[in-house]
């Protein structure tokens, strides 16, 4: 047995019956195929085989002959989005039909009735096959295989108003007919499938900027014989385990290795999400995708590109991501059985009728009518026009919700782990405090070595170089003057001749015959040998975050919990401030996963349901985490990988606008579940009546014209409760 681990992005999916489509085909190829977890939210397939009884181009050849394409998931094929598809063909259909409706007013003597309804047929004929192909296809699937959703309801409303009225139109070209119906109620669920498409947003991207990361080239050393050793670049994809690969200063460590010459420092924050970079020195191990700074290092290739933590960090993101759910909305669930319940209610209707009365005309005028009020217009913008209003309101609050059923899943949620760098934090060291070692009576000379400081530092590209040029600038009004003579000892400190003085700023170890009494982080500057002033340094907590916890506490979220890859002591020390009830420091992306599965996991242990967690972090070392867990809540000022693997993206850093979303998710359900309630109540009321039961009594008796304004009704209803949501000062301040 050789088992294979595939990702491949399917193209050419219209609808989750697509990808439940290809899992069985694939499925179906026998014992060789593992498992096969579609995902059609972002067009990925992840794929195990057994490459000892199936080779991937049958599975690929399988696929194919469904009619979907396959690609590697990093492609970029460009293509028109679907939202602008659904929106011309939305556009046509309605246009259409108010063209169609026109048509039924101008006299006779103006256009002959033979030409008049004629264009009607056409247009509507071009309407049903153009925009109403889903909804075709939607019959088809139901006649082929006994499955229905509302794709099939609405192209059995929207087939049955039109072939009504063709047979109107074919026995009497002076008869009445319908043709309008049909054109609006596929303009109608096109508009809800539309703005369900808006809200999504850009769901089908979630990867590319993960793949982004890897490099794709590296300097392999190589034996020029007499010449020495030099370098060659190849294809990481061609890197094999024990050749050694050369990295420069500013460039992408293409595997995962060890050092064995050179040294320097390594930006790893897209793993660790620790601020300061990492020392580098023969023995130390390197990963892919992180940065080395300054510095150069020669790495032994420990493991090739298809296995280093990058690629499986790549891996377990579309793994977790295939096997979640397909997107489902309630209303396909109950249209389901829906379909055909109402199908057969339509067919006794009309034998009933027949029965009654023997009048085909009448018969099937109540039939028609019953399959037109079911409909289920109402149903299919129930979910999709509560979430526009409430997303489109918060992205103006700065919060970016990815759909509906992120705002489900935030209602539901128990624990909320955040990250801490970066998202609890400011993820960026500043100057907290500055002690002066020699006093110095004139402010005018503090600026002015202030400025001495700047200068040197100014050269360094240190995260801690930055944070002390920002505060002699910002906060000391230093000025950027001309240095000499600059020295830059990696991950020790900088010195420079400013004004002809030498100027060394660093560390105690920058400093071996100096002993300062002060905590280790603290960073010295000396000015000709003469210590003047130390300054420390720290990542700050975010304005809001002990106000933000408290708020979210006080809506039934507990306990929290504190993540974080930098180190233990500094993690216990923001936890405590803030009463975090859980911490862990130095965890690795892969251990954050874990955590997120204990937590889940700890709920159906003790007896009950699995716990519902939410992650709140803002770099490539979450993204595992946050693509695991049951909400996944990004910081917009993080990392691309992060908002794109997220549910939500919180712009700006604003913690206020995390609990801000917890009560919008609240109000929002509501909502959602008053539409639908609408929806319910106006088909158990409407349908009795389409099927003429007060005809006999009343003589009140539904048209299929009259049907189909009811049915437009149902959905303005659900619209402007919707549109509520815009109005509530609860949930969007």
């Amino acid at each position: 047995m050789k088992i294979i681990k595939k990702n491949l992005k399917i193209k050419g999916m219209s609808c989750v019956n697509c990808a439940q489509a290809i899992e069985k085909e694939l499925v179906a190829l026998g014992s060789g195929v593992k498992s096969a977890k579609v995902n059609f939210a972002v067009e990925q397939l992840y794929l195990e085989f057994d490459a000892l009884q199936i080779s991937e181009e049958v599975v690929k050849a399988r696929i194919a002959k469904l009619g979907y394409s396959v690609a590697p998931p990093e492609s970029k094929e460009s293509e028109s989005p679907p939202s602008k598809s659904l929106l011309l063909k939305f556009l046509f259909s309605f246009v259409a039909s108010m063209v169609v409706m026109l048509l039924m007013f101008i006299p006779m003597h103006a256009l002959p009735m033979e030409v008049n309804h004629s264009l009607q047929f056409i247009l509507m004929l071009v309407v049903l096959l153009v925009s109403g192909e889903l909804f075709l296809k939607g019959i088809w699937t139901f006649l082929r295989s006994g499955r229905a959703n509302m794709n099939t309801l609405v192209g059995m409303g929207a087939v049955t108003a039109f072939v009504y009225s063709s047979v109107l139109f074919f026995q009497d070209m002076h008869h009445q007919t319908y043709f309008e119906t049909s054109g609006f109620i596929i303009s109608f669920v096109l508009l809800g499938k539309w703005l369900e498409e808006k809200a999504k947003g850009k769901t089908k991207e979630s990867l590319e900027s993960l793949f982004a990361l890897k490099s794709m080239r590296a300097s392999r050393i190589v034996n020029n014989g007499d010449n020495g050793k030099g370098d060659e670049s190849v294809d990481v994809e061609q890197l094999q385990v024990g050749e050694l690969i050369l990295v420069r200063s500013g460039e992408k460590i293409a595997v995962d290795g060890e050092v064995v010459y050179g040294s320097g420092q390594v930006d790893e924050s897209m793993l660790t999400g620790e601020w300061l970079p990492v020392e580098k020195a023969p023995g130390q191990m390197v990963f892919a995708g992180t940065l080395c700074m300054n510095g150069s290092l020669q790495v032994k290739v420990l493991k090739d590109a298809k296995n280093s933590r990058l690629q499986a960090i790549i891996d377990y993101v579309v793994r977790v991501q295939s096997y979640r759910a397909p997107i489902e909305k309630y209303a396909d669930k109950v249209s389901e059985y829906f379909v055909p319940v109402v199908m057969l209610l339509a067919l006794m209707t009309f034998l009933l009728w027949m029965q009654l009365q023997g009048e085909v005309k009448l018969a099937l005028d109540f039939a028609i009518s019953l399959l037109l009020i079911a409909c289920p217009c109402a149903l299919g913008l129930a979910t999709p026009m509560a979430v526009l209003v409430a997303v489109t309101g918060a992205a103006k609050r700065g919060v970016l919700v990815r759909g509906g059923e992120s705002i489900e899943k935030a209602g539901a949620v128990q624990e909320i782990i955040f990250d801490k760098t970066g998202t609890i934090t400011e993820g960026k060291p500043v100057v907290t405090k500055v002690t002066w070692h020699k006093k110095l009576e004139e402010d005018l000379l503090k600026q002015e070595l202030w400025s001495m400081v700047a200068s040197v530092e100014h050269l360094s590209s240190h995260p801690i170089a930055r944070a002390i040029v920002e505060h002699a600038i910002k906060r000391e009004g230093a000025e950027l003057l001309p240095v000499s003579e600059f020295e830059n000892k990696n991950g020790l400190g900088v010195a420079g001749v400013v004004k002809g003085k030498r100027v060394a700023i660093g560390s105690e170890r920058f400093f071996k015959e100096v002993v300062v009494a002060n905590e280790s982080s603290t960073i010295h500057a000396f000015v000709e040998e003469q210590l003047l002033l130390s300054f420390s340094l720290a990542d700050p907590i975010r304005p809001g975050a002990g106000e933000m916890l408290a708020r979210v506490r006080a809506l039934g979220i507990a306990p929290l919990h504190l993540l974080s890859g930098d180190a233990k002591s500094t993690t216990a020390k923001v936890a405590k401030e803030l009463a975090f009830e859980a911490y862990q420091g130095r965890v690795l992306p892969e251990e954050k996963a874990r955590y997120v599965e204990r937590i889940k996991e700890a709920g159906a242990e003790a007896g009950g349901e699995a716990r519902k967690v939410a992650m709140i972090g803002d770099g490539i070392n979450d993204a595992p985490a946050l693509a695991l867990a049951d909400l996944s809540i990004a910081m917009g000022s993080g990392t691309d990988v992060a908002m794109e693997v997220s549910d939500v993206t919180i712009l700006g850093g604003n913690l206020a606008r995390i609990d801000n979303f917890f009560r919008l998710a609240q109000s929002t359900m509501r909502v959602v579940k008053q539409n639908l309630f609408l929806s319910f109540a106006y088909n158990v009321v409407m349908i009795p009546l389409a099927a003429g039961v007060l005809y006999p009594s009343y003589a009140i008796k539904l048209t299929p014209v009259m049907a189909s304004l009811a049915m437009g009704l149902s959905s303005i209803s659900v619209v402007l409760n919707s549109l509520r949501l815009a109005k509530s000062r609860e949930v969007l301040y």
